[in-house]
Order: structure tokens, then C-alpha cells, then sequence
């Protein structure tokens, strides 16, 4: 594994839509186990299931990376190959509205992992270059889309990992109640201490009985210097520091 070049030597497109933060949490939040299938859905350049096979280099993962948009696929392809983690990773190129019509069959995968696009539909500013848009706003899929596409995909009893606004924390814990993705787990993202938290990571199980564990807050930057790392966001995710 080439693990100097991740993440700021990933291929991404210099207009389109860039990989920010949350995504490299999203790769450190959940251990996976031997043999793991892993699926992230909307993949975009491949980080999210790119870290979590750098993050885990004594584990045998499969990851499959989803996306609709062949410019994305094409990064996350050219990105595992100079990783050199090729043989762990693949894409496919699907419209997950589409994904029980795929080759991806149902409950076939340990663990599926989301970043969905966080703003309703023309909820905010939209960005000039048309490429960012349905990454940022739910345009050409919603958050329902992603978690019922995650309830197809995965095993029973096994994992659905997420990252999301803070403020849609009611949105998510209906959807995934919804789709008999139970809450396991939870940990609320701060930037700073003083400031409310923004994201949340959550671990859901498909069928999971009650009861959820939730984290000590993960906070990210220092109030004094300005945008220094704490040493627990780069503790939590080395990925961070590079």
C-alpha cells in the first residue's frame, strides 16, 4: 500500500465536487472484521472506502464503491490503483434508486457506509459548477434514497455506518427506524468546543435489538491557535494530520 499519496494525493475533479473532512471520519468510525464486504454508496473519488482499507491494513476487505456520476468512478479507480489496494477495491457505476435492479445482490455486504448530500433540494447556495451540486443537495437522490439502498444492501444483523448534519439528527433516526436500521452507536462531531456540534456519526444494525451507546464528543480544532488539530480528532483519525 502506497499510503503517503492519501488523502491529499487523491485524483478529484479541480471544478467538481471535493472530499472535505467528514469523509475521512466516516472511514475511521467503524472497525470492520476479517473478510468484510463493505459497500460505499455514493463513492464519489473513492476516499471513504479507500480509508477505511488503509486504515485496517492487517484486515482482508472488499470494498465495492458506488457512484452515478463516470467522471467519480474514474478517480476512485485511478485512486485504488496508485494506492496500490486495487485488488481490495472495485466500482460500479449505478443510480442506487437502481440498486435492487443491479448485479449488487440483497444482504450481501457486512457493512454500508453513507455520506449522503446534507442540504434538501435547493436549500442553500447553489454552486456555480453544476458537478458540485448532487453531492451537496438532495437533487438526484434524498436521504431516504441512500438508507433504503442501504437496507437492501446489507446483511441482516450487520452494519450501516453514517455521517450527517447535526441539525437533520430527527430526519436520520426516523429514516433508519423506518428501514429497520436500528441506532447503535452515535457521536456528535464538534469543530470547536463552544460551538454546537455540526455533524454526527451513527452505526446502525439491521435488525438490531434496543439501546444506544452514545460517545464522548468528538471535537476537531483547538480554540486557540486557530484550526490546529486537537490531539483526539488526530488520535481518532490519523488521516487527519496528513
Amino acid at each position: 500500500m502506497n499510503i503517503k499519496h492519501f488523502p491529499r494525493g487523491l485524483k478529484q475533479p479541480e471544478k467538481g465536487f471535493r472530499f472535505s473532512v467528514d469523509a475521512l471520519l466516516l472511514s475511521a468510525f467503524i472497525r470492520p472484521g476479517q473478510g468484510w464486504k463493505i459497500l460505499d454508496l455514493g463513492c464519489g473519488c473513492g476516499v471513504v472506502g479507500l480509508g477505511i482499507i488503509l486504515a485496517n491494513p492487517d484486515l482482508e476487505l472488499k470494498v465495492t464503491g458506488v457512484d452515478c456520476d463516470p467522471q467519480m468512478i474514474a478517480f476512485a479507480e485511478e485512486n485504488a490503483q496508485n494506492l496500490g489496494v486495487k485488488d481490495k477495491y472495485q466500482t460500479l457505476l449505478l443510480d442506487i434508486k437502481q440498486i435492487n435492479h443491479s448485479s449488487i445482490e440483497a444482504e450481501s455486504f457486512d457493512l454500508v457506509l453513507l455520506n449522503p448530500p446534507y442540504r434538501a433540494s435547493r436549500q442553500g447556495r447553489i454552486s456555480p459548477y453544476k458537478e458540485k451540486n448532487p453531492a451537496r443537495f438532495e437533487i438526484s437522490a434524498t436521504l431516504n434514497t441512500f438508507i433504503q439502498a442501504a437496507r437492501f444492501a446489507v446483511k441482516n444483523k450487520k452494519k450501516v455506518g453514517i455521517i450527517y448534519l447535526a441539525e437533520r439528527l430527527a430526519e436520520v433516526m426516523t429514516e433508519l427506524k423506518t428501514n429497520r436500521l436500528t441506532p447503535k452507536k452515535m457521536r456528535p462531531v464538534y469543530g470547536r468546543i463552544n460551538k454546537p456540534a455540526r455533524l454526527c456519526l451513527l452505526q446502525a444494525v439491521k435488525n438490531g435489538g434496543p439501546g444506544l451507546c452514545l460517545e464522548p464528543p468528538l471535537v476537531l480544532y483547538k480554540d486557540e491557535p486557530a484550526n490546529i488539530l486537537t490531539d483526539q480528532a488526530k488520535a481518532f483519525c490519523p488521516f487527519l494530520k496528513k
